[in-house]
């Protein structure tokens, strides 16, 4: 049972509704809903929305409740919820205590099966009564629930590394057997990190050309912030995963914003299918700069 779980339940009895980043929205009908069969009112219900953000009342809420920081809250919210997208992102139902079970649907879509409020209510409050802020127990299970998905993210990565570098292996060779010994020399157009464009919107084609057959460092951009704690959190918790994650400073005009990214040392062939692995593993666009 995660730390918050028990808290985002109150808030939903309490509000009636919550909404999490990119899964959906919870909410419990007001009136009966004419289907086939009909939903009654109280019933609790899911709407998945991949632009949906966090409720800023729940985030208010945990802070009250446990006396902390609303920017540590935040933070530690937004990595809770990056968690429970990856859990289920890999086909693995996440079970949010005392709400319900977020899955994949085969349409690709999250869905949600409600736990029944009205019968497990004296359970749930004899639950939350044992929750405090400093319970040591309730850390000591936060923490192998959090041990138990890094483990499992942890694993992905490596998975997805070993078959970048078995494709670069079978890459290398393929080339070497197929010249005799001789290198084969590749042709590509050279990557840019932003693509230029006219006032009008045309592309400006690059038509230079440029032979590509050894390793680089690369950086995957991920992600840009203006908060430095997310920005040392989220590469903290990647490095622990095994992952070469790091942050750039940067200021601008309207301020200063931090670009995560994540570091490989890859061929110039194989960045294309790297970039297309970290997009679907961590649900973001990604950018692609060569570190000279």
């Amino acid at each position: 049972m995660n730390q918050y779980d028990l808290l985002i339940a109150d808030y939903l009895s309490e509000k009636k509704s919550v909404s999490f980043e990119k899964i959906g929205t919870l909410s419990f009908s007001d009136n009966t809903i004419e289907a086939e069969p009909a939903i009654p009112k109280g019933t609790l219900q899911f709407s998945y929305d991949k632009k949906a953000i966090t409720d800023p009342g729940l985030i208010e809420y945990i802070a009250q409740r446990t006396n902390k920081n609303k920017g540590l809250i935040l933070s530690d919210l937004e990595s809770y919820i990056e968690l429970m997208r990856q859990f289920i992102n890999i086909g693995k139902p996440y079970e949010m205590e005392a709400v319900g079970v977020f899955k994949l649907a085969k349409s690709n879509e999250y869905e949600f099966t409600p736990y029944d409020f009205a019968a497990s209510a004296e359970d749930q409050k004899g639950a939350r009564k044992q929750y405090t802020a400093g319970s040591s127990s309730l850390v000591t299970k936060n923490k192998s629930n959090r041990s138990a998905l890094m483990l499992l993210a942890m694993l992905i990565v490596m998975a997805i590394l070993v078959v970048i570098g078995w494709g670069t292996y079978k890459l290398f060779t393929t080339r070497s057997s197929s010249d005799d010994g001789k290198d084969t020399l590749v042709s590509a157009v050279p990557f840019s990190d932003t693509v230029a464009t006219t006032n009008t919107g045309g592309l400006i084609k690059d038509t230079t050309s440029l032979i590509r057959n050894d390793t680089a460092d690369y950086k995957f951009i991920f992600e840009n912030t203006v908060s430095e704690i997310r920005a040392h959190k989220r590469t903290e918790q990647l490095n622990n995963l095994g992952n070469v994650s790091g942050f750039d400073s940067l200021l601008t005009d309207t301020g200063r914003i931090y670009q995560l990214y994540l570091k490989l040392r890859l061929h110039y062939a194989d960045t294309a299918r790297a970039k297309d692995s970290i997009q679907k593993y961590l649900q973001k666009p990604i950018k692609i700069s060569e570190i000279k």
